[in-house]
């Protein structure tokens, strides 16, 4: 039997219909913890699956002898100690790349937000009213 200790929430695993195999005993860690919490939970753990905004301190990691792997959920893992993580010969993998569709969307809304001016239009209509703010616009040319 193989322990596996996660901050990842367990309708996380749920929502995206994720198995694990039948030898995997896991343990959920409610966030926020403190690394006292999380070195009792990591008692005998061979893996660790954290959220990209949860810490892993080198003293979680100093303090778990059975840990194989960290796993972080995001694609950032700047919040794990990835030099002690590399010290005890431990990787520490992330999701590469899973935001990337997300970032594309979000990069060219506001590349229409900003040919558009949408939070000057939107500051303006709030404070001065729709008919104001649009003459002003239309006397600027736009």
């Amino acid at each position: 039997m193989k322990k596996v200790v996660s901050s990842v929430p367990e309708q996380r695993f749920k929502k995206f219909q994720v198995s694990f195999p039948d030898d995997w005993e896991l343990e959920y860690i409610p966030f926020p913890y403190t690394d006292e919490d999380l070195i009792r939970a990591c008692k005998g753990a061979s893996y660790l699956f954290v959220m990209s905004t949860h810490t892993v301190s080198a003293r979680v990691i100093q303090s778990c002898p059975h840990l194989k792997m960290i796993h972080v959920e995001g694609v950032g893992f700047d919040k794990v100690d990835i030099a002690a993580a590399k010290e005890k010969g431990i990787p520490v993998c992330n999701n590469k790349a899973v935001n990337n569709g997300a970032v594309a969307e979000h990069a060219i809304g506001l590349m229409l937000a900003a040919l558009r001016r949408t939070p000057r239009c939107d500051r303006e209509i709030k404070t001065r009213g729709f008919a104001e703010t649009q003459k002003e616009f239309f006397a600027e040319g736009q």
